[in-house]
């Protein structure tokens, strides 16, 4: 599956100078932005699918904002929104976040902290639409009982219905280790700056022990982490890129073999290992969809990570800003406004 782009962002607040930081600032970042004045100005907007993430000022919109995010995200679930309000406005706040608004950011609005927040929200859209489309193609296929089609459900539900993102990747690890029967499952992240990765989850049958970590560019998983191309092979030492010290378990007899590439923005930023018993080898087609899969949810796992990391930090920006008045706030650029205008 293709890497999805980033969503479209719209902004809506009646400052025209606030709309135009904010876009700038988004920009910067790499973000297409839109920008409206009310409700009705974003109409077309709202409707435009590619826009999957809005960012509304409730003191210009009011209750009404609310009720259009409840219709957006019953006909486009992905659509994410951020809610802005200054003190006075955080009772209608709390009344979007329950309406399905991911985030509340009180005015004024610090740089880093919109940042970090649209970050988030863009990776959870994302997530999203790719699980959508990974539904509709395990929905489009021929109903059976294939246990390729019931590992494919089970996967996208558990990535959908994950209570606790912390859990999720050993959760998944353990749906593919038992629907398989194979006899061990790893989870490998990329180590910054390094190039190789480290064991971060777990599964087994009892007797295989995989590797604690897997150097850059050696074996099978080598191949699979450097190209973004799957590896499923029942008999793995056939294959000329085999190299035992990469591709064997630490401990246990080695079997078939699944090396998924986990990707992120064209990056390969994660592997899960798979140890089949002898002369087993998933479907290509299981294999792909697995693959999917859990990209969605090592995405839902760094997503997950960052914001409970960047709590403190912006903790830490508030406390410094606060110490030193206007440093990187967000605010109207100091530019005139033209006669007759109501700014």
């Amino acid at each position: 599956m293709a890497d999805t782009p980033r969503p479209a962002i719209l902004v809506i607040d009646a400052s025209e100078f606030f709309r135009a930081a904010l876009c700038d600032t988004l920009a910067a970042e790499g973000f297409a932005c839109r920008s409206a004045s009310s409700l009705d100005a974003a109409a077309a907007d709202l409707a435009d699918p590619d826009v999957g993430l809005w960012i509304v000022d409730l003191e210009s919109t009011g209750a009404a904002a609310i009720e259009v995010l409840r219709a957006v995200r019953a006909e486009r679930p992905a659509t994410r929104a951020l809610v802005l309000a200054a003190q006075a406005g955080q009772g209608l706040a709390l009344e979007a976040l329950r309406a399905g608004a991911v985030d509340y950011l009180a005015k004024p609005l610090h740089e880093e902290e919109l940042r970090l927040s649209v970050e988030r929200a863009s990776s959870g859209w994302q997530a999203e639409v790719e699980l959508a489309e990974l539904r509709g193609r395990i929905g489009a296929a021929t109903p059976t009982a294939d246990a390729d089609l019931d590992l494919a459900r089970s996967l996208c539900e558990a990535v959908v219905e994950a209570g606790d993102p912390a859990t999720l990747s050993a959760n998944l690890l353990a749906q593919i280790g038992e629907r398989m029967s194979a006899v061990g499952a790893a989870l490998y992240l990329s180590e910054p700056g390094q190039g190789s990765f480290v064991r971060e989850a777990v599964w087994d049958a009892g007797a295989l022990v995989d590797r604690p970590f897997l150097p850059a560019g050696r074996g099978l998983a080598g191949a699979a982490a450097a190209t973004g191309v799957f590896i499923a092979t029942a008999e793995p030492e056939a294959d000329p890129r085999f190299d035992p010290e990469v591709d064997r378990p630490e401990q246990g007899a080695p079997g078939g073999l699944l090396c998924l590439p986990l990707r992120f923005r064209r990056n390969t930023v994660g592997l899960v290992r798979v140890h089949l018993a002898a002369g087993h080898a998933p479907s290509l087609r299981t294999a792909e969809i697995a693959g999917a899969a859990l990209s969605a949810a090592l995405r839902s796992v760094l997503l997950y990570r960052s914001w409970r990391s960047s709590i403190d930090e912006v903790a830490r920006i508030r406390r410094e800003s606060a110490a030193r008045p206007g440093s990187g706030r967000l605010v109207p650029r100091a530019t005139p406004s033209p006669p007759g205008s109501a700014e």
